[in-house]
């Protein structure tokens, strides 16, 4: 990475975004997303974002002055216009649409380059409106929070099960490229976005030896004049601690409140939840982002703690459900 292009990042009060299961490929998706097409498809977008990614779980921040101006225009867009109603509509049948795309993808035998390239084209569209929910609730007053929650709520919550999805489909097809040019499935999902579209286009491929230097860690960097990736460890790190404070010697954690109580138990850090087989009941949970297929270990837990997320976030809204405390 250019030196001075690390540099733009730091002096910044940059915000840890989401922490998930989550490829490169994937990621670098959301994150082009974000700064390209997100303002056309919702009228607002970031223009700064950065991504890490290590072994299969990826994390990213936003400026925390461009993520406040994103939830102030949201508010005023449709609060303050009193047509949440109306977006809420829209983002069900967006999640609809998705979820039967994604099921007829899963039933292909072969999935053709042509019909994965019109669904990366819905995924961009869909991945704008799946993030208004929870800049709106993150940034809303508490008088106004009470009239939109619900609606929001149940909309996020039909939309949960979205990326898990994505990520299933985004396998398939990347096993199936493997196969064809004797990579290995991983090595496939350390392509970043642009050089998948590339693929989908030309149906050329990195170097094997480059995607598999990405495979431990890498980092991304993304703004609006170009995208720039690392593997140095060194620089890696700084960008996985960006948002970290420096001599701070805190011995409290605190976080945003999505269900009160009190909670003690053994801690267990969960990144891949197929991969936790000995978690007990009682045992609390911290992770970077939940999804669906937290769920059994989010029953069994005592608590949950989330290094990520916002009142709209699902392990807050199925923390609710289960009355178990999370922050």
């Amino acid at each position: 990475m250019k030196k001075d292009f690390l540099t733009q990042t730091k002096n910044k009060n940059w915000w840890k975004f989401w922490a998930l299961n989550m490829s490169l490929l994937n990621a670098s998706m959301l994150c082009k997303n974000y700064i390209k097409f997100m303002k056309n498809a919702i009228g607002v977008g970031f223009e700064n974002v950065i991504i890490v990614s290590r072994q299969g779980h990826a994390t990213s921040f936003l400026i925390e002055e461009e993520r406040k101006k994103f939830g102030e225009y949201l508010i005023r867009h449709y609060i303050k216009n009193n047509t949440v109603t109306e977006f809420c509509q829209v983002l069900n049948e967006k999640t609809k649409n998705m979820l039967a795309v994604m099921k007829e993808l899963m039933k292909m035998k072969e999935i053709d380059k042509n019909e994965f390239s019109k669904f990366l084209k819905q995924s961009y569209d869909y991945n704008s409106f799946y993030t208004v929910p929870r800049a709106i609730i993150d940034y809303t007053d508490e008088t106004l929070t009470d009239q939109v929650i619900d609606e929001l709520r149940e909309a996020r919550k039909y939309a949960e099960p979205i990326y898990t999805q994505i990520e299933d489909v985004t396998n398939k097809f990347a096993t199936q490229i493997a196969t064809e040019f004797n990579y290995s499935k991983e090595q496939i999902l350390c392509m970043v976005i642009d050089e998948f579209e590339e693929y989908l286009k030309k149906g050329e491929l990195p170097k094997k030896e480059v995607l598999q230097e990405r495979l431990d860690a890498c980092g991304m960097v993304f703004n609006k004049r170009k995208e720039v990736l690392t593997v140095d460890p060194n620089e890696i790190e700084q960008l996985e601690n960006i948002n970290v404070k420096k001599n701070s010697n805190k011995k409290e954690i605190k976080g945003n409140i999505a269900f009160k109580g009190i909670a003690k138990g053994r801690v267990r850090i969960v990144h891949d939840p197929y991969k936790c087989k000995d978690f007990d009941k009682g045992n609390v949970l911290i992770t970077g982002m939940t999804r669906p297929e937290f769920l059994p270990l989010m029953r069994k837990s005592g608590a949950i703690v989330t290094d990520a997320g916002g009142l709209l976030c699902h392990a807050a809204i199925v923390a609710r459900e289960l009355a178990k405390p999370c922050i």
